[in-house]
């Protein structure tokens, strides 16, 4: 028996052997807290290639003789002449080794820089890391996403100066719709090019990432995913994304996937735009984020939107937008640069940059601003809240601009 082939990435071990050929795969594994017993799923195949077959598949504690016996019995019932007890012991020592010390520990100047890093698309998706793309419901953000993860599988350029750093393996996993809307789509901008081998994955009916992540893991690992799409992460959070719980759940669960990742995500209520969902967590926790809205229709078939960073990790931001123009036109879209001059400002997009301009011809009351920014009164009232400096309640009840 030759030394055996060992991996542990994602969540996910392997052990193998060319002879005799034999490939054990352990999942789904799970400490036990109160005993501290590791178990795993485990999946043993026998043969190379085509001709291998799945032996058995059940699950394991790694450490417990009583338990490691029944499995080697069963595999010998199945499959004679191989020394299963031998193999399973050393394949279920290894596996618990590497799970209870986890990534190993290392002198900082010995680090090694990884096979994925650096940019995917420059200057806004990172190969390895995670970036939040987020704006208001109609800002075309599935959309856009959905023509990065093209350029990113295809290796072609979006539109002038953005290209992809080189080829990725891509999932679009889905919260909230469903394939064909986006197939359609996908078709729509390929044309009637050859349609790239995007994945996608629903995860509509499965729960938050966090009840996912596993699930995930070994499909990312079977279709060597290294990039994903997240859309969007207010579904896939198990609680209210405004809560910090919610963000650092999340952010955990992906973390598993051990991939880079864009992730759709929203303005707050009261429409701020520095942060998604008004959150400091959900912008410190990603490496970058980016507030996308339209900024004008462009004739009847073309709508011009603007992405704006709101976050770089590394560097400072962009003082200007990047300007992308959908032209849609006989079942096709065309995606192109567009200059950003002359479009309304982000201060104008939004609730407050709005009563801004509105009170400017005098005071009114919370109904008359809602009413005519089409918001509720309550939004009306938390913009006056956040904004002390700029607007103040008047003796009379109305509100009004501080002067300057």
């Amino acid at each position: 028996m030759n030394t055996p082939d060992f991996s542990y990435s994602r969540g996910i071990a392997r052990v193998g052997w060319d002879e005799p050929p034999v490939d054990l795969k352990f999942d789904l594994i799970r400490l036990e807290r109160r005993t501290g017993e590791i178990s795993a799923e485990l999946t043993v195949k026998t043969g190379v290639n085509g001709s291998s077959r799945i032996v058995h598949r059940a699950r394991l504690n790694l450490g417990s003789t009583r338990s490691q016996t029944e499995f080697t019995n069963h595999l010998a019932r199945r499959h004679q002449g191989l020394d299963w007890s031998e193999l399973l012991e050393l394949a279920a020592y290894k596996v618990t080794e590497a799970y209870r010390q986890g990534p190993p520990a290392l002198l900082l100047r010995d680090a090694v820089e990884p096979a994925v890093t650096g940019w995917a698309l420059k200057p806004i998706l990172i190969a390895s890391d995670p970036v939040i793309l987020f704006g208001d419901g109609g800002s075309l953000k599935s959309y856009t996403a959905l023509a990065f993860a093209l350029s990113l599988q295809s290796g072609l350029p979006l539109a002038g100066g953005l290209e992809p750093a080189r080829k990725f393996r891509v999932a679009y996993c889905d919260f909230e719709w469903s394939d064909w809307p986006h197939k359609r789509r996908l078709r729509a901008l390929c044309g009637r090019g050859e349609l790239p081998e995007i994945l996608y994955v629903p995860c509509q009916a499965s729960g938050p990432l966090s009840h996912q992540a596993e699930r995930l893991q070994g499909i990312f690992e079977e279709h060597r995913i290294n990039f994903a799409v997240i859309d969007s992460v207010a579904l896939a959070c198990d609680g209210p994304p405004e809560e910090a719980a919610s963000a650092l759940g999340f952010f955990q669960a992906l973390a598993r996937l051990q991939v880079g990742s864009i992730l759709i995500a929203h303005t707050n209520r009261d429409g701020a735009i520095d942060k998604p969902f008004g959150s400091a967590f959900w912008h410190n926790s990603a490496r970058g984020t980016w507030y996308i809205r339209r900024v004008r229709a462009a004739g009847s078939t073309g709508v011009d939107v603007g992405l704006y960073q709101k976050k770089a990790n590394d560097g400072a931001l962009l003082e200007d937008g990047i300007g992308l123009h959908f032209e849609f036109s006989n079942g096709e879209t065309s995606i192109t640069s567009v200059d950003l001059k002359g479009a309304p400002s982000t201060e104008a997009a939004t609730t407050a940059g709005r009563m801004v301009v509105l009170l400017k011809r005098g005071a009114l009351t919370d109904d008359q601003i809602a009413g005519q920014l089409g918001v509720s009164a309550s939004t009306v009232r938390v913009t006056l809240k956040r904004h002390q400096d700029r607007f103040l309640r008047l003796p009379g009840g109305e509100i009004g601009l501080v002067l300057q």
